[in-house]
């Protein structure tokens, strides 16, 4: 598969830093992570759309060569 989408997992009802989700899936994604270059495209459902939005911009700035564009940030 060269195309990923996953979730802000846990960062809902379970409460979950999404800070630390976001830097999870850097850590894993990103230069030097486990399945960095693993897939051309990965891109993030992150519900809540308004700018500013705690669980986005944990996102935008764990990503942010894909930040701006929607639903796709880029390892």
């Amino acid at each position: 598969y060269r195309r990923l989408v996953l979730g802000a997992w846990g960062c809902g009802v379970f409460r979950n830093d999404p800070a630390r989700v976001a830097g999870a899936f850097r850590t894993l994604l990103g230069p030097g992570g486990r399945f960095a270059g693993a897939f051309e495209r990965v891109a993030f459902g992150i519900l809540d759309r308004t700018p500013g939005a705690t669980v986005r911009a944990a996102f935008e700035r764990a990503f942010p060569e894909g930040a701006g564009r929607p639903g796709q940030l880029q390892p």
